[in-house]
């Protein structure tokens, strides 16, 4: 356990210190945060082969064929069902080496520059450096066993947040290519569909709105498999993703349990959410981002029986926003000595769920583990 708070404690300091110098030295500001960034990649790259829920089936598999392949055609052929975006990648990081380490290294290099550039996009409405906390306490290991859909997750994430400062033919480019890494990908462009709605209507007619998600999101789950078959037999998403309804129970997070510790604790912070309920009122981001918080409760909750492995898929799109959304409550609300507090707590609460849920836990459907930590690179052998 003490490789993943060293890496994590390393990854902060470098990213306090590049908020610290944000209106001081632009230039450091931008080196401490592609340190805090490059730390991350490397603790990733280095991880033996063998840790990760998807290393097997798509990182060995799919990188070592795209790497003997002779063309970007040829690596699509032996890689039927995967992903175009996703086999691209891989063709064209093996051009340059044919190494996993390095593959891993390059793809958390992607993942996580993405993302702290997200992080910077919602600086507004939280702190970089508590984003990061909140990433690395409940995201980060989930981008060693979901290879691919994090990637599509943090294309969503940072369009979201593109498109919140108005950059917004940027945004809607990066939503729709979550699709060629995951097929999973349209809950991204639902959820941007949202905000864009959000933008227009009037505040009064919110709460119709949430009405009716929350009862759309128990029809799809009420009539999951229906729904499932018609969009497979229409060819609307890959039968791979269908496959996820016979995969059990196996789920980083336990989803499948419905109501278990790794999603109780979301109540604590949408508890924070009622304390800024005028901001709510008037904000219709802060709207959005407390609606975020509540549809990935739902969802998660939702997640168990024969959909589970499905609407857990469904709720990492919301999951990917929470870094920055559990922040927002507390800087709002309190005064500098209440905040210290309520940091404390929210700080404690989710390393909890690190330590229990994340790494005493067994990870996609092969049962690999996050924990202990093994690095022959590092000599790290627990």
């Amino acid at each position: 356990m003490i490789p993943y708070f060293l890496c994590f404690t390393i990854s902060l300091c470098f990213s306090f210190l590049s908020e610290q110098l944000l209106n001081k030295s632009r230039m450091f500001h931008h080196v401490f945060a592609l340190c805090s960034v490059i730390i991350m990649a490397i603790f990733a790259g280095v991880r033996n082969l063998n840790i990760g829920g998807d290393m097997n089936t798509y990182v060995n598999s799919v990188f070592y064929s795209s790497s003997s392949s002779t063309s970007f055609h040829s690596a699509l052929s032996v890689n039927p069902g995967i992903e175009f975006g996703y086999v691209g990648l891989n063709y064209a990081i093996s051009k340059f080496t044919t190494n996993e380490n390095v593959y891993l290294f390059i793809l958390g290099l992607i993942v996580y520059g993405l993302t702290y550039i997200g992080f910077t996009q919602f600086r507004k409405f939280n702190q970089v450096t508590v984003s990061l906390f909140f990433y690395l306490m409940l995201l980060y290991c989930l981008t060693f066993t979901l290879v691919r859909q994090s990637i599509s997750c943090t294309l969503v994430f940072l369009g979201i947040g593109l498109f919140i400062n108005n950059k917004k033919k940027t945004a809607i480019v990066l939503v729709l290519s979550s699709g060629l890494f995951h097929s999973s990908g349209f809950v991204g462009i639902s959820i941007l569909f949202f905000l864009m709605i959000l933008e227009r209507i009037k505040q009064k007619a919110f709460k119709k709105i949430i009405i009716l998600l929350i009862i759309t999101s128990l029809m799809v789950y009420i009539f999951g498999d229906l729904i499932l078959s018609f969009l497979v037999s229409h060819n609307l998403i890959s039968l791979k993703f269908s496959s996820y309804l016979n995969e059990g129970n196996a789920s980083m997070f336990n989803v499948t349990e419905g109501v278990s510790i790794g999603n109780l604790y979301r109540l604590f912070f949408i508890f924070l959410f009622f304390c800024i309920i005028r901001e709510l009122k008037k904000n219709k981001i802060a709207l959005f981002i407390f609606s975020i918080v509540v549809f990935d409760f739902i969802f998660t909750i939702l997640a168990k029986g024969a959909m589970g492995l499905v609407v857990s898929r469904v709720s990492y799109y919301f999951t990917w926003l929470l870094p920055v959304a559990y922040g927002f409550p507390i800087r709002q609300a309190f005064n500098k000595q209440s905040k210290v507090i309520v940091y404390f707590v929210a700080g404690v609460i989710v390393i909890f769920v690190f330590i229990h849920v994340l790494l005493k836990s067994p990870v996609g459907v092969t049962g690999q583990q996050l924990y202990p930590y093994n690095s022959s690179i590092f000599d790290i052998n627990n």
